[in-house]
C-alpha cells in the first residue's frame, strides 16, 4: 500500500507538469504563428546545378506576390516548385524549405532548397489514333517541329505540339478529332530519356461543309441574308475547317448592323456538317458626339465633333458616316472639317472593301491657310495570313485647294491635284493600338499629277498642279521582354520617304507642303519641337526626302498594382533622322540625334504622354556646338531641350 500511495501521489504531479509544459509550448507556438510576419527574403538554394533562373522561379511561387507569411501558402509553393521542375523535364526533382524567423522585427526569410537531379530529353514521339488520317496529312504532321527528338522535355511545348496537331486535323476535315480525355499524354522514362505517346480519338471521319441557314432575329431593317452570306469563309461541299468556321463568325460579327451572331452545328448528314447562323441586329442609326486628340504632321491636336452613322445605307451592307469636327493645336494651328464617307464591304469578295471619303475643310497652319475640297477612293484587299504581304490598298486621291500664304514672296495658289498610289502591308503585330510583339512593314509607290495634266491642259483656267512620284516605306518592330504581356517592351521604327518632282509647264508648280515631310515633334525627333528641324529653306514647309528612326524601351512602372498607378508607364528613347529638299541633298553627317525620357498614363482611348528630349547631335548648329556636351548648362536647358505632348504611343 505504501508503494501504491506513493505512486498515486506522484502521478497527479507528473500529469500536471506535462499539461503545464504542453500549454507553455502551445501558447508559444500559437503566439509565433498568430502574429503577422512580413516576408523579408525569398531565396532559392540549388544543391546540384541551377538551370532555371531564380526570377523564373519567383514567378512560380505565390509567396513572391504576398507581403505576409502564410504557412499553407509556403507548403503549397513547395509542391508548385516540384511540379514546375517536373513540367520542365526534371522528373525526379526534390524541393524542401527552411524558415528563419526574426522575432525583433517580425519578419521571416524563406529558403527553398532544390535538388534538380536528371534533366530528361525526348527520346521518341508516338502519335496514336491517326491510322485513318489521309497519308498526305500525316506527312505534314511529321514535319511539325514544335518539339524535336533529343531536345529537353517541356510540358508547354508538348501541349503546344499536341494542340497544333489537333488544330491541323480539325482544319483539314477531321471535325471530331480530339485528345483522349483519360490518357491523352503518356510519359515513359528510360535512363535520362522520356518517350511521349499522344493519344488522339475520333480522327477517322473526314467531314465537309453542308448547308448553311442564316436566321435574323426581328429583322426590322430587312437585312438581306444574301448579303450576310457573303461573310461565309467556306463553300458548300468544301472540306470542313474549324478556322474557316471561326473566320465566318468573325466576318459576320464585324458587320456594323450585326449586334451579335452565333454559329452552331444544326445537324450532320452523313459526313456533311450543316450549320445555322443566328444573328441579332444593332441600331441602324446612331448620332454620337465625341472628343478626340491626335497628332497631325507632328502637331498635337485636341478637339471634338459630332458623327452620324447609318449602318445599313441603301442595303447591301453599306455604311455611311457623316461628321463635323474641329481640332486645335494653338491659335495659329487649327482646323475645321466636314467629312462624308461610304464603305461597301465585300466589294469583290469577302476579302475586299471599297471606301469613298469626301472632305471639306479649312486648315490654319504656320505661314499659310488651306481651303480644302477632296475625295479619296480606296480599294482594300486582304491577301492571306501565310504570305509576307497580307494586305493591299489602291488609293485615288483628288484634291482642290486654295492655299493662301501670308509671308515673303509667296502668293495664293489654286491647286488641283490627284495622287494614285499602291500600298502593300505586312502586319503580324499582336495589337493594332498598343502592340508589344510583332513586325509591321508597309511600302507605298504612287504618282501625283496624271489627272490634272489630262484635264487642266485642255482648258484655260486658274488652277495649277504638281507632278511627282512618291516612294516610302515604314517599318516597326516590337519585342516583349517580360512574361507578362506589355510590361517591358523594346520598340523601334524606321521610315524612308521620297518625293521626286518631274515635268514642267505653265501650270506646274513645286510640290506643296501638304505632300511634303516634316521633322521634329511628338511623333518625330523629340529633341525638337514640331516641324523645327530640317535641311530645307523653310522648315514649316517641310522637305521632299525624309529619313527617320527611333528606338525606345517601354516599361510599366507598377505592373502588380490595382490602383490608378497600374496605368503609369515610362520610356527611354533615342530618335534620329532629318528632312532634306531632295534625296540628292542627303548627307550622313546631317542626321540629327535626340535622346530622352517620357511618362505615360493610360486612359480609355490610349496613353497620354509627355516626352523630354535633348538634342544630342544637332547638325544645324554652328561648329563646336553641334554635340550636346559642347554646350554649357544654361544652353542645354534653353536651346537643346524640348518637351512634347501626345496621345497614343509615338509609334
Amino acid at each position: 500500500m505504501i508503494y501504491d500511495l506513493k505512486y498515486t501521489n506522484e502521478k497527479p504531479t507528473s500529469v500536471l507538469l506535462f499539461i503545464f509544459s504542453f500549454l507553455i509550448i502551445f501558447i508559444f507556438t500559437c503566439n509565433t504563428f498568430s502574429q503577422s510576419y512580413k516576408i523579408d527574403k525569398i531565396k532559392f538554394t540549388h544543391k546540384d546545378i541551377q538551370t532555371i533562373d531564380d526570377s523564373e522561379l519567383e514567378d512560380a511561387v505565390s509567396v513572391s506576390k504576398s507581403k505576409y507569411y502564410y504557412p499553407d501558402a509556403v507548403a503549397g509553393d513547395v509542391i508548385s516548385l516540384r511540379n514546375y521542375y517536373f513540367d520542365n523535364g526534371y522528373f525526379e526533382a526534390n524541393v524542401d524549405k527552411t524558415l528563419d524567423f526574426n522575432m525583433e522585427d517580425s519578419t521571416v526569410s524563406i529558403n527553398f532548397i532544390i535538388t534538380a537531379n536528371h534533366h530528361y530529353r525526348i527520346g521518341a514521339i508516338t502519335r496514336a489514333g491517326l491510322d485513318k488520317v489521309l497519308d498526305s496529312l500525316r506527312k505534314v504532321i511529321d514535319t511539325m517541329k514544335t518539339i524535336q527528338i533529343n531536345h529537353f522535355y517541356k510540358k508547354t511545348e508538348m501541349i503546344d505540339y499536341s494542340n497544333g496537331v489537333l488544330d491541323f486535323l480539325q482544319n483539314s476535315g477531321y471535325m471530331s478529332a480530339n485528345i483522349k480525355t483519360d490518357s491523352g499524354f503518356i510519359l515513359l522514362k528510360q535512363d535520362t530519356l522520356v518517350f511521349l505517346t499522344l493519344n488522339y480519338v475520333n480522327a477517322d471521319t473526314l467531314f465537309r461543309f453542308g448547308k448553311t441557314e442564316i436566321v435574323v432575329d426581328s429583322n426590322i431593317y430587312n437585312v438581306s441574308t444574301d448579303f450576310l452570306r457573303k461573310g461565309l469563309a467556306y463553300s458548300e461541299g468544301e472540306v470542313y475547317s474549324k478556322r474557316k468556321r471561326l473566320d465566318t463568325d468573325k466576318n459576320i460579327t464585324q458587320m456594323p448592323i450585326i449586334k451579335n451572331a452565333r454559329i452552331r452545328t444544326s445537324s450532320i448528314t452523313g459526313t456533311s456538317v450543316n450549320l445555322m447562323i443566328e444573328c441579332r441586329l444593332s441600331r441602324k442609326h446612331e448620332l454620337t458626339p465625341f472628343v478626340e486628340a491626335t497628332n497631325i504632321n507632328n502637331y498635337f491636336y485636341a478637339g471634338g465633333g459630332l458623327q452620324y452613322t447609318n449602318k445599313y445605307f441603301w442595303g447591301n451592307g453599306r455604311i455611311f458616316t457623316s461628321e463635323i469636327h474641329s481640332l486645335i493645336h494653338s491659335m495659329d494651328v487649327n482646323l475645321l472639317e466636314f467629312v462624308n464617307q461610304v464603305t461597301q464591304p465585300y466589294f469583290i469578295n469577302n476579302k475586299s472593301s471599297l471606301n469613298d471619303k469626301f472632305s471639306l475643310g479649312y486648315y490654319d497652319l504656320v505661314g499659310y491657310h488651306d481651303y480644302y475640297l477632296g475625295n479619296i477612293t480606296s480599294l482594300r484587299y486582304y491577301i492571306a495570313d501565310y504570305t509576307f504581304y497580307n494586305k493591299a490598298t489602291i488609293d485615288l486621291n483628288e484634291e482642290l485647294l486654295k492655299i493662301k500664304y501670308n509671308f515673303g514672296d509667296f502668293q495664293t495658289i489654286n491647286l488641283y491635284n490627284s495622287f494614285l498610289s499602291v500600298t502593300l502591308i505586312h502586319d503580324n503585330t499582336n495589337n493594332a493600338v498598343a502592340p508589344s510583339r510583332g513586325y509591321y512593314h508597309s511600302i507605298t509607290a504612287g504618282e501625283g499629277g496624271i489627272l490634272p495634266q489630262l484635264i487642266l491642259n485642255s482648258f484655260s483656267n486658274i488652277f495649277s498642279y504638281s507632278k511627282f512620284f512618291k516612294f516610302s516605306t515604314s517599318n516597326r518592330y516590337y519585342i516583349n521582354l517580360s512574361n507578362t504581356e506589355g510590361e517591358n517592351i523594346i520598340a523601334s521604327k524606321f521610315i524612308v520617304a521620297d518625293n521626286i518632282a518631274y515635268g514642267s509647264g505653265a501650270k506646274v508648280v513645286p510640290i506643296q507642303p501638304i505632300y511634303r515631310y516634316f521633322s521634329g515633334g511628338s511623333n518625330s525627333l523629340r529633341g525638337w519641337y514640331a516641324n523645327s528641324n530640317g535641311f530645307v529653306d523653310e522648315r514649316r514647309f517641310g522637305g521632299n526626302f525624309w529619313l527617320e528612326g527611333s528606338m525606345e524601351f517601354r516599361k510599366r512602372l507598377f505592373p502588380g498594382s490595382s490602383s490608378f498607378t497600374k496605368n503609369i508607364s515610362s520610356v527611354i528613347f533615342t530618335d534620329f533622322g532629318n528632312v532634306w529638299e531632295t534625296h540628292r541633298d542627303f548627307r550622313v553627317d546631317q542626321i540629327a540625334i535626340a535622346l530622352g525620357f517620357g511618362a505615360r498614363y493610360k486612359i480609355f482611348f490610349g496613353p497620354v504622354r509627355v516626352d523630354v528630349g535633348f538634342k544630342i547631335y544637332d547638325p544645324l548648329d554652328v561648329a563646336g556646338k553641334k554635340w550636346l556636351y559642347q554646350n554649357d548648362f544654361k544652353t542645354i536647358f534653353t536651346d537643346k531641350l524640348a518637351i512634347n505632348f501626345g496621345i497614343g504611343e509615338a509609334f
